[in-house]
Formats: C-alpha cells, structure tokens, sequence
C-alpha cells in the first residue's frame, strides 16, 4: 500500500461522519417543516400480540391493565431466535474462511470452489497464451469472486425470510418493537453475508501459514493454513472481491429493480383485460405496497455505505461507483414507487430509527478496519520501518523474505533452497524456521501504529462532529420560538381557568 492510503482512510472517515451530521442536519429541517418533532412513537398494540398474549399486568403509574406474554414462552421464542443468528454467523463464517457464503452446503460448495479455481489456474498455467499464463491467478479470482457473488445474492433473498420469521417468531409488543427487531436481524445477517468474505481475505487469509512444508501445527485447520495470498500481498485480492461484489450486486439489483415491475405488470394486464377502468382501480392492479418496501431500500443503502467505508482503503474508487449508482437508483426508485406500486400508507416518524445507530456504528468500525488494513495487511509499517532504519527501500525485498531449505520438504527440487514471505531463521539455525526478533519489532510498531491511528481519525471525527451540529441555527431558532409560543399559550390558559 502507498503512504497516501492513510490520507484517503482520514478524508474517507471525515466524510463519512460529515455525511452522518449532514443527515441529521436535514432530518431536523424535515422534522419541523413537516411538524413531527413532537410525533409520538408508535405504542399501538400489534393484533399478533394481543393474540397471543396470556397474561394481564397492572401497571401502578398508568391505572391501566396491560397484556404481556407469558414469561417462560418469551424466553424460549428470544432463545431461539438469538440462537438460530448465532449458529448462522457461526456456520457463515466458517465457509466465508473458503471464500463461499452458504449455511447448508458449505462443506461441498467450498470444495467445488476450490477445486474450480485451482483447475482454472493449471489449464491456465499450460497454456499457449503467455497473457493467460501470466495472469491465471488473477483470472481464478475473478471467477471465484463472481461465484462468490451469486451465493451471496441467494442468501440474501433467504435471509430476508429468515429474519421476518424470527421477528414473527418474537412476537414484539408494538409495531415500533417489530420494526426494530427485524432491522437488527436483517442487518446482522446481511453483514455475514456481504463482508465476511472481504473480512477473512484481509485479516485472516495468509496468517496462518508458517512455512512450506509445516502440516502439523494446524493439522484442524490445515485447509485454512495452507491458504496464502499472491506474492504481492492480499490487498490485490481483496480489491477484485470488493468491486465485483459491490459493483455486481448493485448492477444485478437495478435489473431486478427495472425488469421485475414491467413483467409482472405485462403478466397482470393480460390475465386482467380491462378497458376504461377508472384510475383507483388501476392503481389497484398494481403491485401491493409491503411492509418492509422502503426498509428493502434503506438496508441497500445502508450495505453500500459499510462498502464505501469499511475498506475504503484497498478499493478508493468504491466512492465514485456509489455516486454512479445512486444516480440511477433515485430514478429507478422514483418511477418503481410512483409507476409500479400502489400508493404507500403515510406513517408519521422522526428519523430512521435503529438504522441511525446501525449508521454510526458502521462509521466507528471502518476506522477499525482501515487502520488494521494499513497497520497488518499491507506493507505500510515494515516498509517505513525499513525505511527509517536503513534510508531507502533498496534491499526491502530481500529484508522481508526467509530461506527454506527444499530437502526438508522431502523431495529433490532444484535449487536447493527457495525463498518465502515471513521473518524467520534459516534452516542451519539451531532455531531454525521460528520467528525472528525482527518480526515481534514489527508486530510492536504494528499495534502502535493502529493505536495512534484510531486515536487520530476518532479525534478528527469528534472535531468535526463538535463544529457541525445536528440542528442548523435557524431551525433551532423556530423550535425555541415554537416552544416559547406554545408556554405563553400554556400559561394564558392556566390564568383563564
């Protein structure tokens, strides 16, 4: 990684807590144009519940009887639901290790995968175009990748479901509670599903190997362990993922988007031929509103913002592909909502609700990221490490690089020593193939680099949220107004009585 990438992480992180108060900015505007300031949160009842509710509870500070679930029954349905989420995340991430998203063939899957991505590399590697030669790991990735990226969007659509289930499942109390609950799952499983690929390819892949010809220290993982990235480092790898997943579904989800509406709405006028239909009764034929439409384009966003800023650093275009895509997701949104559906039922709220906090928590966690890419996954700490020490990176290559002896290995490959990536003694050490001190020095520098980092981007962003507040002067100036109205009013009345 070049040393501008820690200037892109700042401006990228700034700008992304900027985009969070500018939000806010605007949220506050809206609220008080259109009075919801004081909107009260929806505490209305769901039907679900009062159905299955068994219990009444007398409540000392409201006079009033409420319904409520019986206690050992809500602990159960919670239980499981959490549970189901954790043996998900679990099984997730255990095949993200192998590059593939699945929860019920991981196993055959991964090794479908791999089996395909190495038979492309050898045909590749024996073949007659010295470009195809020069390039088969890199074409293996992208294949990979988009493979990757067709699981990906299959879970998704199941994860969907899965999430409404267990919300059903839960049965909250109102629909401010239900709403809620199903952002928390939708969001949690779509994270596993979009970036647990992107996380092992840039914390954990390579970081288990030790050596070549080392099989018994990892022998539960030896599948893991033997992984290890191109010569060049992970980021490579790690940039093709992100602009195929990122670019790829958001390519997939526009077509979705465009060509979904027109079939159907084709498929409906010819099973229903009517003429001359007043213009409610076309709106009717049209697609049905649901409830979780509008949560289906915040939660797209939401993925597209944690891909711009969670690792920013290895893919800086990620920002521009965002701004081309929403250029087209404001129209296609606009004619879906005003052409393809039914008109919505108006709900008053104040802002997002729990995808402000999801927001602010993706913001806090790409500083985390990005400052373990620069600090661990690239070469930005050793190489200026070295640089410092020595003046210049001439010799760098060779610093970074350790002897193995191929006899070791069991076989009669020529030379009789090779080199690989790693700080460690040479084979006629009496501590041969363990760490060097060299490397424990760097791994140091490491951690304090990414503690200086978090506390300087973190800094940055408590300074530029203390200059931009949530509310512009103005609109706090009418809401102070507003307040001082209704008080006057308040106490003219308390008089008259």
């Amino acid at each position: 990684m070049h040393c501008y990438s820690k200037h892109i992480i700042n401006g990228s992180i700034s700008i992304a807590t900027i985009f969070n108060k500018m939000w806010k900015r605007k949220l506050s505007i809206l609220s008080w144009y259109w009075n919801l300031r004081d909107t009260i949160i929806d505490h209305d009842i769901r039907p679900q519940f009062e159905k299955a509710a068994t219990k009444y509870r007398y409540n000392s500070l409201t006079k009033k009887v409420h319904l409520e679930h019986d206690t050992f029954r809500k602990t159960w349905q919670v239980a499981l639901s959490v549970s189901l989420i954790m043996v998900l995340v679990r099984k997730t991430s255990s095949f993200i290790s192998r590059f593939l998203l699945t929860t019920v063939t991981a196993c055959s899957i991964y090794f479908g995968v791999v089996l395909l991505r190495t038979t492309i590399t050898n045909f590749l590697r024996i073949s007659h175009n010295q470009i195809l030669r020069w390039n088969s790991s890199i074409i293996a990735i992208i294949i990979a990748s988009f493979l990757n990226l067709i699981f990906i969007l299959a879970l998704e659509f199941v994860y969907q479901k899965l999430a409404v289930i267990l919300t059903n499942l839960e049965n909250p109390r109102t629909r401010a509670e239900y709403n809620k609950s199903y952002t928390i799952k939708i969001y949690i499983l779509s994270f596993i599903n979009y970036y647990s690929a992107l996380v092992y390819v840039a914390f954990f892949k390579g970081k288990f190997y030790t050596h070549p010809g080392d099989h018994g220290r990892w022998n539960l993982m030896s599948g893991i362990a033997m992984q290890q990235c191109d010569p060049a480092g992970c980021l490579s790898e790690l940039s093709i993922q992100l602009a195929i997943i990122m670019c790829g579904k958001q390519v997939f989800m526009n077509i979705i988007e465009v060509l979904v509406p027109k079939v159907q709405h084709w498929f409906r006028g010819k099973i229903n031929k009517f003429e001359d239909l007043p213009r409610w009764e076309e709106d009717y034929l049209l697609r049905e509103n649901g409830q979780f439409t509008l949560y289906a384009e915040v939660h797209e966003m939401v993925l597209q913002y944690g891909f711009v800023t969670l690792f920013v650093s290895t893919f800086p275009l990620a920002p521009m592909f965002a701004l081309i895509n929403n250029i087209f997701e404001v129209r296609i949104d606009a004619q879906k909502m005003l052409c393809d559906l039914r008109r919505p039922f108006p709900r008053r709220v104040r802002n997002l609700g729990a995808w402000e906090d999801i927001l602010q928590g993706v913001t806090y966690t790409a500083v985390l990221f990005n400052g373990l890419i620069i600090g661990f996954t690239s070469d930005f700490v050793p190489k200026l490490l070295y640089k410092m020490e020595h003046g210049s990176l001439t010799g760098y290559v060779n610093d970074s690089l350790s002897i193995f002896a191929t006899k070791h290995y069991k076989s009669t490959l020529k030379p009789d020593t090779c080199r690989y990536v790693g700080y460690r003694y040479p084979p006629d050490h009496p501590l041969a193939y363990e760490l060097t001190p060299q490397y424990w020095y760097i791994l140091c520098w490491q951690f304090i680099f990414l503690a200086i980092f978090e506390h300087f981007v973190f800094g940055i962003t408590k300074f530029v949220s203390y200059i931009v507040p949530n509310m512009p002067q103005y609109i706090k100036e009418k809401v102070q107004a507003d307040q001082e109205f209704i008080r006057t009013l308040r106490d003219r009345t308390t008089e008259n009585e």
